[in-house]
């Protein structure tokens, strides 16, 4: 993508602002599942606590997509019009594996190595 220093800066200064917040969420949501999932187990089951988990773990997953719609509209911000259309394909493309991450050789992880994960298709 051809960043530049001062982008490179600032996508990761909006990355670090918003993983504290994203990984505080997707840890309240495990311990909720793990209730739920406790819960559903006993022989007398608490449907109103369970419904009311389900609901809250469903609020969580929307505000963490929230977040992310977020942080991508910060970042195509910063972009020129030819790197928002490659980082537009890339959200076609998923969230995860190649693409924006750790992996790779450059310092987007905009190569063919992985990224932070499998991607919807599992590559790896």
């Amino acid at each position: 993508m051809n960043l530049t220093t001062q982008q490179q800066a600032k996508i990761n200064e909006i990355r670090d602002g918003f993983q504290p917040a994203i990984m505080e969420i997707r840890h309240q949501i495990k311990k909720m599942e793990a209730e739920s999932d406790r819960l559903s187990r006993e022989p007398k089951k608490n449907r109103k606590r369970i419904k009311k988990l389900n609901k809250s773990i469903s609020d969580n997953e929307t505000a963490i997509e929230n977040l992310q719609l977020t942080h991508r509209e910060q970042i195509s911000a910063l972009l020129t019009p030819e790197q928002q259309a490659i980082y537009a394909d890339y959200g076609i493309r998923g969230e995860r594996g190649q693409g924006f991450g750790k992996g790779g050789n450059d310092k987007m992880g905009m190569t063919p190595n992985p990224g932070r994960g499998n991607g919807r298709n599992g590559n790896r």
